[in-house]
């Protein structure tokens, strides 16, 4: 899985930033586990996407209305209001139910539950899953060009 967030946040120092990647777009991560945030906040943030944390379910649903993001990656356990929950008002608001939603969780889901979502990762998750993942939903998403 992901090492410790502080090992995570050095080695992506040293990297810098991938060339070419300015603005892949904005994430919104959502997870009460605010080491794992921090650290997919810089693995993210390495390969150009911006990226802004929240930790619960009620400040996901008003930090998605202000930012509109590209992408949630959102934590299926969560205090105030589940990850299931998060996606049902996702999907109601007019303005975001467009907006794709990739579920993450270290517990047992059901398949019905991860249909919800537009993608999901069982954490703990590698770097490289990270990465595929977050592309192969953004993609999806994009209109055909």
């Amino acid at each position: 899985g992901l090492r410790h967030a502080a090992t995570i946040r050095s080695i992506v120092a040293k990297r810098g930033a991938a060339p070419g990647t300015a603005d892949q777009g904005t994430v919104l991560v959502v997870d009460d586990e605010e080491d794992l945030a921090d650290t997919v906040e810089a693995l993210l943030c390495a390969k150009g996407y911006r990226v802004f944390k929240v930790y619960d379910g009620k400040s996901a649903l008003r930090a998605a209305l202000d930012l509109q993001p590209d992408l949630v990656l959102l934590d299926y356990e969560l205090p105030e209001m589940d990850g299931l929950e998060v996606i049902c008002r996702l999907r109601e608001d007019e303005d975001l139910r467009e907006v794709p939603v990739l579920l993450a969780s270290a517990g047992r889901i059901s398949m019905e539950d991860i249909r919800q979502a537009d993608g999901f990762l069982a954490k703990p998750f590698q770097e490289d899953l990270l990465y595929e993942m977050v592309e192969r939903v953004l993609k999806a998403k994009r209109p055909a060009s």
